[in-house]
């Protein structure tokens, strides 16, 4: 699950992280369609996760609306970095964990 996660969210830059919305819920667009799963999975089960990363979740999601294309501002930045350093640093423990093994 985790390696799914991170590879959904790298390159910071793939599409489930932005501010707003990138289109109705509704909307036939493909890439809207996966950014509504990926995150209908994601905020349900975000108890499953680690402090620091839930914090991060908790945190972005605090900064994120519901705006269509609502651009990006500080705050906001802020916290989709500290998201994805948490996803990251999740990534790498688990894979250390399993390795381990």
């Amino acid at each position: 699950m985790a390696e799914e996660i991170f590879g959904r969210f790298n390159p910071p830059q793939s599409g489930f992280l932005v501010k707003g919305i990138p289109g109705n819920r509704g909307h036939d667009h493909l890439q809207v369609q996966q950014y509504y799963k990926i995150w209908d999975g994601i905020i349900p089960n975000k108890y499953l996760g680690s402090d620091y990363l839930r914090l991060a979740l908790d945190n972005y999601l605090e900064n994120k609306t519901n705006i269509l294309n609502d651009l990006m501002d500080k705050p906001y930045k802020e916290a989709e970095k500290q998201l994805y350093d948490a996803i990251e640093k999740r990534y790498l423990d688990l894979t250390d964990e399993i390795s381990s093994l």
